[in-house]
């Protein structure tokens, strides 16, 4: 199973490059050093064993000596073989270099166990020895004395100690294979530390300043003394929570300063909901004693003269009633209901609150309201305020004369859309890209929040409605909201 976290898969690779690199190489020269060695001893032991058998048989077929024990005694003394046996086929020992064993069964006495009727080569690690079985095989020129049926007249078994160059070579070739375990550990122990030392203390460390970074601890702070690659990606992250504190800061500040001001816009909406309700009542009061006055002209002829007059304050008094009325109807905080609403309906109302603000701007406003029987699903104060927002904001950016154009249309997926167009300055790019943005204005401080828009696009996001802008710096603006159709229940 491979780990999930780098210190497990480094550590896991660590190990197989380790016994890659360092166990797999040693065990194979261990084993090739000692197949190599066993080899060539086994030749030198067989061609001994050949000089034996043939000095064996120069002394059998001597007619002045065949005295085979003085033979093999002195083959001993040679330093050919350190023990010599010759057996017969029964296994017992007839001849040897160790007196005491002749006459006994050679299973008795050879550290070779097994079939003594094979050639046989065995390195007896243990005992510390090779040992060596073979036949001598009944050859022409020892018929002259024995009988000719037999294939072979005895069998030799010799031992041959490991000489202390040979027996150092054993255990170098194990100290070699312990000092290759120890090595691979301590290596494995080095790169553990290492890599806890270098990688996962400091990737830990950076890990829990970004925990608290989460948390908006600003003050985290990482050390900068090592001039590595991790003191390179401190002393980064340590500039990132500055400037970040910094921005956050200014954030707060500009978040306090916008929530004063929206404040003082609540207070002053309060405000004048309050003072159009109160201007209601002197109004009343004008428009019912001059509509009596009106009734009086019709009979008397003393007040004839004055009733044009009389019909100009009523005009006026009526109109001051209507636009007290939309500032109440639109400042009244009220709960949000969605239903069934007829778009161009929404927007002529929308159009009473602004109309005055375009009269005072000189502002030619061009309507082009097509499909106005159309309905969508929306919160009525909601679509009110999308709109009044998006016609004031086409004209802060108008100047005096210019033309705004309002249009709604269906296009061919169903789609009722609204859009408003102006002659102003426009807006580049990279300004396009932010009018969304909570507190983004291009407009001074006394004439502009940067919430409009941003107000805007919520209530979009609300009615299921889709906003885009167009817009060429020097020519003007483009806003088009798309609403879904329903049909009327």
């Amino acid at each position: 199973m491979i780990p999930k976290s780098i210190k497990g898969k480094f550590l896991l690779l660590t190990s197989i490059f380790i016994f890659l690199g360092v166990w797999a190489p040693a065990l194979f020269l261990f084993k090739q050093f000692r197949e190599n060695f066993k080899e060539r001893a086994t030749v030198l032991i067989d061609a001994e064993l050949e000089v034996i058998k043939g000095k064996l048989i120069d002394c059998m077929s001597s007619s002045s000596n065949k005295d085979v024990q003085a033979l093999i005694q002195k083959m001993v003394e040679d330093n050919f073989f350190d023990v010599v046996r010759i057996h017969d086929e029964k296994g017992i020992v007839r001849f040897g270099t160790e007196k005491g064993q002749i006459g006994k069964k050679i299973e008795d006495v050879s550290p070779l166990k097994g079939n003594h009727e094979e050639t046989k080569i065995v390195l007896l690690k243990d005992k510390g020895l090779f040992s060596a079985h073979t036949t001598i095989e009944n050859k022409p020129i020892c018929q002259n004395c024995h009988n000719t049926e037999k294939k072979v007249l005895a069998y030799l078994d010799v031992e041959s100690k490991l000489t202390f160059a040979e027996r150092n070579f054993f255990t170098g070739t194990v100290h070699t294979i312990m000092l290759g375990f120890v090595l691979a550990i301590l290596l494995f122990i080095a790169l553990y530390y290492s890599f806890n030392a270098l990688i996962d203390k400091p990737v830990k460390r950076l890990e829990n300043a970004f925990d608290e970074l989460e948390k908006m601890n600003f003050n985290v702070q990482l050390p900068e003394d090592k001039k590595d690659e991790m003191g390179s990606l401190n002393l980064h992250f340590n500039r990132t929570v500055t400037k970040l504190k910094l921005s956050n800061k200014k954030i707060e500040e500009l978040h306090f300063e916008q929530l004063q001001h929206a404040d003082k816009l609540a207070t002053l909406g309060e405000l004048t909901s309050e003072i159009a309700h109160e201007i209601n009542n002197p109004t009343a009061i004008i428009s019912s004693r001059a509509d009596y006055l009106a009734l009086e002209c019709e009979d008397n002829d003393n007040l004839k003269p004055f009733a044009q007059d009389l019909e100009v304050i009523l005009k006026q008094t009526e109109r001051i009633s209507k636009i007290t009325s939309n500032v109440l109807r639109y400042g009244r905080k009220l709960k949000t209901e969605f239903t069934q609403l007829k778009l161009a309906d929404s927007l002529e109302q929308s159009l009473k609150m602004v109309e005055l603000r375009i009269k005072k701007h000189n502002i030619e406003l061009v309507k082009e309201i097509i499909d106005e029987d159309k309905f969508i699903y929306a919160d009525q104060l909601q679509l009110e305020q999308l709109f009044v927002n998006l016609i004031n904001n086409a004209i802060d950016a108008s100047e005096t004369g210019k033309k705004i154009v309002i249009r709604t249309y269906q296009n061919d997926k169903n789609k009722i859309i609204f859009e408003i167009k102006d002659e102003g300055s426009g807006m580049s790019e990279e300004v396009r890209k932010d009018i969304f943005s909570p507190f983004f204005t291009t407009k001074s401080e006394k004439k502009g929040t940067g919430l409009g828009l941003y107000i805007v696009k919520n209530i979009c996001d609300n009615l299921g409605a889709e906003i885009k802008c167009s817009s060429v710096s020097g020519k003007g603006s483009s806003f088009k909201v798309t609403f879904n159709i329903i049909e009327e229940s």
